[in-house]
């Protein structure tokens, strides 16, 4: 095996090449972390940790586990493009007024307004799931996290899809 030697001095080149290795590894860590059980981005963070207290070559085994795990987790942006698609209706969309549910309520005068008024708490709901739009009007019913059929997503996704058919038959009108 051949190691890689890199100079921990303060300013040299050398020192870039784990730096980098971090920086790539740690980006894949947080754009696809859903990817792994969402612990991508810690394990990554964590090997840039070791590598700073440990140095060479040490450190640079955190780095190869790091890289491994996510160069063999299972693949997605699903979070990413979501995260990207709201900051875009944001920034597309006039600013809304927050939906008075779930402002909250410290004086008489905000609960008069009626601040906080029907607000379900979801810990207290039976299987902690409450119906209830917490949007502003003009997002209604969009939907930004589209999970994949991979890895952690996969289950995500399963709950997620439970989740939407228990709350369309909750809507449904009752006959």
């Amino acid at each position: 095996m051949t190691r890689i030697r890199t100079p921990r001095s303060t300013g040299s080149r050398a020192c870039s090449r784990p730096a980098r290795i971090v920086s790539t590894s740690r980006g894949g860590g947080g754009r696809e972390g859903a990817r792994s059980g969402g612990a991508a981005l810690s394990l990554t963070l964590a090997a840039k940790e070791a590598y700073d207290f440990l140095g060479d070559p040490e450190g640079e085994l955190a780095l190869a586990q790091a890289t491994l795990y996510l160069a063999l987790a299972p693949k997605s942006n699903a979070v990413y493009v979501a995260f990207n698609e709201a900051k875009e209706d944001v920034s597309e969309r006039p600013a809304e007024p927050v939906p008075l549910h779930i402002r909250n309520a410290p004086t008489r005068l905000m609960k008069e307004l009626g601040y906080g008024a029907g607000y379900q708490y979801a810990h207290d709901a039976p299987d902690a799931r409450v119906d209830q739009d917490d949007l502003p009007e003009s997002l209604r019913g969009r939907q930004y996290y589209r999970p994949t059929d991979r890895g952690l997503e996969a289950d995500l996704g399963r709950r997620l899809a439970e989740w939407r058919r228990w709350r369309s038959e909750r809507q449904r009108p009752r006959v």
